[in-house]
């Protein structure tokens, strides 16, 4: 895939999987909505979910993104992630994570009500990870 392709791919609102490494070194993988920008991925999640408490542990992550339609084409991106409490309506880190609802939910301020929402009902942390290795593929390339 070129760079353009790239881009545009992960411009779309797929959803990803996240692998993160459990206390005996077996896999966690979930599905989560993501958003990528300016070589950086960013998920929310709450903070009590089993992905954050193996990152407390161990920071490695792998996301995984795929097409859901031919020609297939997928990305995985492996690196370090940081976990990062989302205290307040009005910081960056609740407008990352807004940003990402917004995809999937319609637009900024159905992603602000989204995370509102969540927030309601339990802690929610953003997830951040700057890929060191990453592989693609396109059908037909």
């Amino acid at each position: 895939m070129t760079p353009a392709q790239i881009s545009e791919f992960l411009d779309e609102p797929n959803l990803a999987h996240i692998i993160t490494l459990r206390t005996n070194g077996s896999s966690h993988a979930v599905p989560v909505w993501y958003r990528y920008v300016d070589g950086t991925f960013y998920v929310f999640t709450p903070s009590t979910s089993v992905k954050v408490k193996n990152l407390a542990r161990d920071l490695r992550l792998t996301i995984s993104i795929a097409s859901n339609d031919r020609p297939y084409c997928y990305i995985v991106a492996e690196g370090t992630a940081s976990v990062t409490p989302i205290a307040d309506p009005n910081d960056s880190v609740f407008e990352h994570a807004a940003s990402i609802a917004a995809r999937y939910e319609g637009g900024l301020e159905s992603g602000r009500a989204y995370i509102e929402k969540l927030m309601l009902r339990f802690p929610v942390s953003l997830i951040t990870m700057t890929p060191t290795k990453t592989r693609e593929w396109a059908a037909g390339s």
